[in-house]
């Protein structure tokens, strides 16, 4: 029976990654255990490549499926664009691109960009990346299904999302951006699916849907940083994955067993 270990918002975080995914279960050598990364692979992690490496490996052999994130996006920009803007250097997108050219410096940034993307593996990785994928009663995003949203003077800061009938053909650049609680908070669900989504850090879930945990700690203090809820939002129809692993030093991976799906809808 196949089980899928789901995770997303990895960032290039491969030693926190890796340490939850042996406590999750999953066995390297097992055929019938799955990856499913939701998103955002790289940038402001310090192993940016062995992260791409290592879902390689598995993709080659039909072990994983890889979701696009926004910063996929980002990344890809950057190649187009051929210069680093102020937002590549604090997102990581930079570094990113330096650790592909073998700790290159900065300088002659045009140059040290045609480099990075030349890399195999982020080529490897980047040619099998896909907006969505579902199995069963489940559907794996980055942020959320595209959907509209209404920008009021009248509505609360983010605006009020509204349901796309047509989502899979909507604008998926965009969807990658959404926080997908606050989406589903607003009604935007697709009726008996799951949507398992990352890109948001799930403890504004359990801050202002659940009301138990502070979105974030007021200090650097590691102790009271370790009290945010950053574990999987789970609610009916919706898992957020995204423990803003840069801040909270976690990565969450949700297990789904095969028996639990539900594929006749």
């Amino acid at each position: 029976m196949k089980t899928y270990f789901v995770f997303s918002d990895v960032h290039g975080f491969y030693l926190e990654w890796q340490d939850a995914l042996l406590k999750a279960g999953f066995d390297e050598n097992n055929p019938e255990h799955i990856l499913i990364s939701c998103g955002d692979l790289l940038d402001r992690g310090r192993y940016p490549m062995d992260c791409l490496r290592y879902i390689n490996r598995f993709h080659r052999c039909g072990r994983a499926i890889c979701i696009r994130g926004n910063h996929e996006d980002l990344l890809e920009e950057v190649f187009k664009r051929k210069e680093f803007l102020r937002h590549d250097y604090s997102n990581g997108t930079a570094q990113t691109c330096v650790d592909m050219v073998w700790m290159c410096s900065f300088d002659k940034s045009a140059n040290l960009i045609e480099r990075a993307s030349l890399n195999e593996d982020y080529k490897e990785y980047s040619n099998n990346l896909v907006d969505y994928y579902e199995l069963g009663n489940y559907i794996f995003v980055h942020g959320w299904i595209p959907c509209q949203q209404l920008f009021d003077e009248t509505t609360d800061y983010d605006g009020k999302y509204l349901y796309e009938e047509n989502w899979k053909d909507g604008s998926w650049s965009e969807a990658r951006w959404t926080n997908g609680m606050k989406a589903w908070s607003d009604g935007v669900k697709i009726p008996n699916k799951t949507i398992v989504c990352g890109h948001y850090h799930t403890s504004w879930g359990h801050r202002y849907i659940d009301n138990t945990s502070k979105e974030f700690a007021y200090s650097d203090d590691k102790e009271e940083i370790d009290k945010i809820d950053f574990s999987p939002f789970v609610k009916d129809g919706i898992i957020a994955l995204d423990a803003c692993t840069a801040y909270s030093g976690k990565v969450n991976v949700y297990v789904i067993e095969e028996d639990k799906i539900n594929f006749n809808d």
